[in-house]
């Protein structure tokens, strides 16, 4: 929304390393790094599109593995870097209207139910137990109604949460 090619190319660094982390196959980082060309050159607009795109690339990816433990970890860790990273642009540029963004209480329930029924072996994971931790404190910083907006103190108190899982 900013429209901030650098924000914009320090955030898509960092998600692309975890994809590669992760083992994106090489068009899915093909597409992300197009994406950081975009930004560069102001396509903005031609971006959404794309974004949606890879967006379902990578859910299909996701699903041809079958791992449904893998898809839960994913789309949990996935959404709380989200978080984190929204709230710390948010944090550095605070609006109330840019907190309305994080009414995600259905979303969050969501990821919890799923993440809740991963393997008992998956839930052993030092990682997935500080993800699931994680989650567990966010429902109750979260705006609860549809025109809740948030604190820049809250925002920060997601903020702390969603890194506390990294």
């Amino acid at each position: 929304e900013t429209e901030d090619s650098a924000l914009f190319e320090k955030r898509s660094t960092s998600v692309l390393d975890a994809a590669k982390k992760l083992g994106a196959e090489e068009p899915l980082m093909e597409a992300g790094s197009k994406l950081v060309k975009m930004a560069k050159d102001g396509e903005w607009d031609a971006m959404l599109g794309k974004l949606d795109e890879i967006h379902a690339q990578t859910i299909e990816a996701m699903r041809k593995i079958g791992d449904d433990d893998a898809e839960a970890i994913c789309l949990a860790s996935g959404w709380v870097r989200g978080l984190a990273l929204y709230s710390e642009g948010l944090l550095a540029d605070y609006s109330e209207e840019g907190s309305l963004v994080l009414r995600q209480g259905e979303l969050l329930q969501q990821l919890n139910l799923k993440l809740d029924k991963i393997s008992d072996s998956a839930k052993e994971n030092d990682g997935v137990k500080k993800l699931s931790a994680a989650l567990a404190k966010l429902p109750a910083a979260m705006p609860q109604g549809k025109e809740d907006t948030l604190t820049k103190e809250k925002v920060a108190e997601l903020n702390a949460i969603a890194e506390s899982a990294n």
